[in-house]
C-alpha cells in the first residue's frame, strides 16, 4: 500500500531531483531551455506517480533518469523534423 503523501513533501522531493535531472538532460543536450524542458516534462510526469515517492532516492534518480533521457530524445526528434 502506497503512502499518503502531502503536496509540499511531493514538492520538496522533486525540487530534489532538479538539479540531478537537469545535468542529465543538459550533458545530452548541451542547451538550457531545452534541458529545461525535458526535465519539466519528466517532473510533471513523476508528479502523477504516487508509488514515485515512496522508493528509494537512488530508485527515484535512475526513474528520472530514464524519463528524461526519452524526453531529450523526443526533443531532438523534434527539432531534426520540424
Amino acid at each position: 500500500m502506497y503512502s499518503t503523501i502531502s503536496l509540499n513533501k511531493k514538492i520538496e522531493q522533486l525540487r530534489g531531483l532538479e538539479d540531478h535531472g537537469y545535468s542529465i538532460a543538459h550533458y545530452l543536450l548541451m542547451d538550457d531551455e531545452l534541458a529545461a524542458e525535458a526535465l519539466k516534462v519528466a517532473l510533471l510526469e513523476i508528479s502523477n506517480d504516487i508509488s514515485f515517492f515512496d522508493l528509494s532516492l537512488k530508485a527515484q534518480q535512475t526513474i528520472l533518469q530514464r524519463i528524461v533521457t526519452r524526453e531529450v530524445f523526443r526533443l531532438t526528434n523534434r527539432q531534426m523534423m520540424g
